[in-house]
């Protein structure tokens, strides 16, 4: 996501590379259908391998690089500085909205869990590089207020679209991962919601349904976050 300002001259930076073509956008996900729709790029390796890229606005996604301050809630901070832009495996980086031992003492991982190497031995940066470019991130509450505006973007504008797989999705992970129906995480995080998000949210947790997986692994984990999400899971 890049600043609306931004778009138009960082894309064209992308294309001067000669690495990457711009390419249709071929809508897979319910974030495909927000609008405006984003940029996409596409690049093949010697290898044949091929990524793409997608260049997405802050209207479209509900979310500003630089918040006003009114938009800041208790003066926390609004991004968070992460160590790189990949992962080897999934990592919290806000330690205080683990769920604490007595709800999950396993997962999700911090930064200091023992025996799990979550940074790759060959960095995007390399060491030498001077200076370094920081890279940050959104905090989770931010991030989740910005999935429930683009779900109820959806649900509004695009009723075929809300109910893929999409932003319905990703905040139902977090929920499931994080534990916020749970009342403690609950305390944590609603707080840190603005207006219509926080009560959206509280819909959401309370609809929200935990299932778990027997002993043997048979049945799959199945979550519901409201009616979309529970739609979506008896559909696949």
């Amino acid at each position: 996501m890049i600043r609306n300002s931004q778009v138009a001259v960082i894309s064209a930076d992308i294309q001067a590379t000669g690495s990457w073509t711009e390419v249709p956008l071929v809508r897979r996900y319910g974030e495909d259908f927000l609008r405006p729709p984003p940029r996409v790029f596409e690049r093949t390796d010697l290898d044949g391998t091929i990524f793409f890229l997608k260049i997405w606005c802050e209207d479209a996604v509900f979310f500003s690089v630089d918040p006003l301050a009114d938009e800041r809630v208790h003066a926390r901070p609004f991004l968070i500085e992460a160590p790189c832009c990949e992962t080897l495996n999934p990592v919290l980086l806000e330690s205080d909205m683990h769920p604490g031992p007595e709800i999950s003492p396993y997962k999700p991982n911090l930064l200091t869990t023992p025996n799990i190497p979550f940074l790759p031995l060959i960095r995007c940066q390399t060491a030498s590089r001077q200076p370094k470019s920081k890279v940050h991130i959104p905090t989770i509450s931010r991030y989740l207020g910005a999935l429930i505006a683009q779900r109820q973007w959806l649900k509004e504008n695009e009723p075929h679209a809300w109910r893929i797989k999409g932003p319905g999705t990703d905040a139902s992970n977090l929920i499931r991962y994080l534990f916020l129906e749970m009342p403690s995480q609950r305390e944590k995080i609603l707080p840190l919601l603005n207006g219509e998000s926080r009560s959206r949210m509280e819909e959401i947790l309370d609809q929200y349904k935990r299932t778990y997986k027997n002993k043997f692994g048979v049945k799959p984990l199945q979550e519901e976050m409201g009616e979309g999400v529970a739609n979506e899971t008896a559909q696949a």
